[in-house]
């Protein structure tokens, strides 16, 4: 599986972040799936450092994989997803 970022975020590695004018239709990809794992507990916001009362959820298709994690900090800090995934998604 590929990472949709661009970035190593959870690992310490500074977010890239860059607007991105399809982000509706990414965030209408992203959240069109049923999770294929769930961690237990919750995940760490990565500008804040607070922890995010979400779910942790993983997601594949298309030999891409992704979190909940990385679709709240694209929808809310603009988290840069490599143009490879968002070919991918905007095709489907």
């Amino acid at each position: 599986m590929t990472t949709i970022c661009t970035s190593r975020y959870w690992d310490g590695e500074p977010m890239k972040t860059a607007p991105n004018p399809d982000k509706e239709a990414l965030l209408a990809f992203l959240g069109k799936f049923p999770f294929v794992a769930a961690a237990a507990g919750h995940f760490t916001d990565a500008v804040t450092g607070e922890e995010v009362g979400e779910d942790w959820l993983s997601y594949e298709a298309g030999g891409y994989s992704w979190d909940s994690s990385d679709v709240y900090h694209f929808d809310k800090y603009d988290l840069e997803l490599t143009p490879e995934f968002c070919q991918y998604a905007l095709a489907r």
